[in-house]
């Protein structure tokens, strides 16, 4: 039986040996519900919270996911189910996907999915997850403001400042654990700096002007990447520009990265006065950040084409240009930002125009659908699912678990009539019969879980009819495009330019996903395929887009 073991630490009070402990841990509980072990896969993320936030960032976790989706496991082992993850809403969803591929579901402290009684108790631990988790917040937040009101400082110092650790006497601590908080004091050098930048503000220059002279001193940033190109941007100077601190005031919970996470729960600012730290003064300070008469509205781009294509150097999704542009255009606004700020940061600031990403978007789609080639290995794909191995194999299992069976019963007949002989041959007939019964009714899950109609309709569908109800009438539905493009296309790339002013892409197209939206069913069969296409405008007026497959 293949089995896969599932372990997680995080930081808050665990150690990287606890890894060791929870598979250990595991192992042992295989051996006691004696489960015979086929393969045994070890899914591990280290120093990662449980907790739905961090649920993104585990690499284990999602690798965990997809060996029971692709089902590669029948059985999961984890040491408790905190490790797991301590959301309700998760553990709900674990809870469905064991049910969904019949898994047999195990931990260390004795929870088992053969028992009745099993979601009831995997829904406890749910509950009293989230509320530990929502304990550890309050207990942290409560801590983090004494701190600040016995005149400590929190979190990472601000650029011009340097963090030091201090004892109860307020002297700066010789170890650990003598401190009893934090403190900022006033970097010289860096305030410096901050003193500048604010000055060049107050007189008038923009903040562009300010991050390109800092970037042509070669000033450090606040915030430099490891092994990567390090700069002043617009977007950090105005960071810095915006910070309290400088006037010597500190706001617990009024960042905005704060607001924008926690949005209708976030707690309300506290102010905290540190006149020690005060770098400008109040004049300057509101001079640089004059209020706002009106509050600037945030408009929402509905277009079918956003958060659809992404820049090829920096992996970020392409913003559009407004409606008043006569043309509208995709580019990259974070590559533009880099490039305001600094000119020696590599970049990529070409735009294309959305009339080419949708003429490139139909020739992918005429392309791929209607290459013979590529639709014809995808039916064959298809058909192989009718014409399974698996059908042929669980046929086979019938037929073997028959005669294995009265093989089984007439030994166990003669050893409870007294041949004590038999006890070896018993016990491992009993086995034989429990591995191949474990992999029968695997199969007739899968079995259940293929949809025979749905892939008759998509063999039946023809290529022009795919390509007829995927862009055909397209006009008047867009508002229903943009997500039926997120499914056809996982990634599209703009890499570049040639020499000829032709805009790079880099297309994959699922066609499986292609033919379950036009068909109207599941998807089956899941067939990406990816191509380099260049996508150039006519000289003459009105514009013809030509859009040509890039062989590299």
């Amino acid at each position: 039986m293949p089995i896969g073991i599932y372990a997680r630490y995080s930081t808050a009070d665990q150690s990287e040996t606890s890894i060791e402990d929870q598979v250990r841990r595991c192992r042992k509980t295989i051996a006691q519900k004696k489960i015979t072990v086929s393969q045994e896969m070890i899914f591990q993320d280290s120093a990662i919270s449980g907790s739905a936030k961090a649920l993104l960032t585990r690499s284990g976790y999602a690798e965990m996911l997809q060996a029971i989706e692709s089902k590669r496991l029948t059985c999961l082992v984890v040491d408790e189910i905190s490790r797991l993850s301590r959301d309700p809403l998760e553990i709900i969803r674990i809870t469905e996907l064991i049910d969904k591929h019949n898994i047999i579901f195990l931990t260390s402290d004795g929870m088992d999915s053969r028992t009745p009684d099993w979601r009831m108790r995997i829904a406890l631990v749910g509950i009293m997850g989230k509320a530990e988790i929502d304990n550890i917040r309050h207990q942290t937040k409560r801590g983090l403001q004494g701190q600040l009101e016995r005149g400590y400082m929190i979190a990472a110092p601000a650029y011009g400042y340097s963090r030091i650790r201090i004892n109860a006497l307020g002297l700066p601590a010789v170890t650990e654990e003598e401190a009893k908080g934090t403190t900022w004091e006033i970097n010289e050098t860096k305030a410096t700096i901050v003193r500048r930048i604010y000055a060049q503000k107050a007189s008038g220059k923009s903040l562009g002007e300010i991050a390109r002279e800092l970037n042509a001193k070669q000033v450090p940033p606040p915030r430099q990447k490891k092994g990567g190109d390090s700069a002043w941007l617009v977007q950090t100077v105005r960071q810095l520009m915006q910070n309290t601190i400088y006037k010597g005031l500190f706001v617990f919970n009024g960042s905005a990265a704060y607001r924008a996470t926690h949005k209708s729960r976030a707690d309300v600012p506290q102010e905290y006065k540190r006149p020690t730290l005060r770098l400008v003064s109040d004049v300057v300070w509101h001079q640089c950040n004059p209020a706002s008469a009106t509050p600037m509205k945030k408009n929402r781009n509905n277009h079918f084409l956003t958060n659809l294509v992404t820049c090829g150097l920096c992996n970020r999704f392409l913003c559009m240009t407004s409606r008043s542009h006569k043309r509208r255009a995709l580019y990259c606004a974070a590559c533009e930002r880099k490039k305001t700020a600094a000119a020696a940061v590599q970049t990529q600031t070409i735009s294309v125009s959305i009339d080419g990403v949708q003429a490139l978007l139909q020739q992918v789609i005429n392309e791929v659908i209607g290459d013979p080639e590529v639709f014809s290995a995808y039916q064959q794909a298809l058909r192989s699912k009718l014409t399974s191995a698996e059908r042929d194999r669980f046929q086979s299992l019938q037929k073997e678990l028959q005669g294995l069976g009265k093989t089984y019963q007439y030994a166990l007949d003669q050893y409870v009539a007294g041949d004590d002989t038999l006890a070896p041959q018993v016990e491992l007939l009993g086995k034989k019969q429990s591995t191949l019964k474990a992999e029968h009714d695997l199969l007739e899950k899968q079995l259940q879980d293929l949809n025979e109609v749905a892939i008759k309709q998509q063999l039946l569908i023809k290529p022009n009819e795919v390509i007829e109800k995927l862009l055909g009438n397209s006009g008047a539905y867009q508002h229903r495009l943009h997500p039926i493009l997120k499914r056809l296309f996982p990634s599209i790339r703009l890499i570049g330019r040639l020499p000829d002013k032709a805009a790079v892409f880099e297309v994959q197209m699922d066609l499986g996903l292609a033919v379950a939206t036009a068909s109207g069913t599941n998807t089956i069969v899941k067939n990406p395929i990816t191509r380099t296409y260049g996508v150039r405008a006519s000289k003459s007026r009105p514009v013809v887009w030509t859009v040509e497959q890039h062989i590299n």
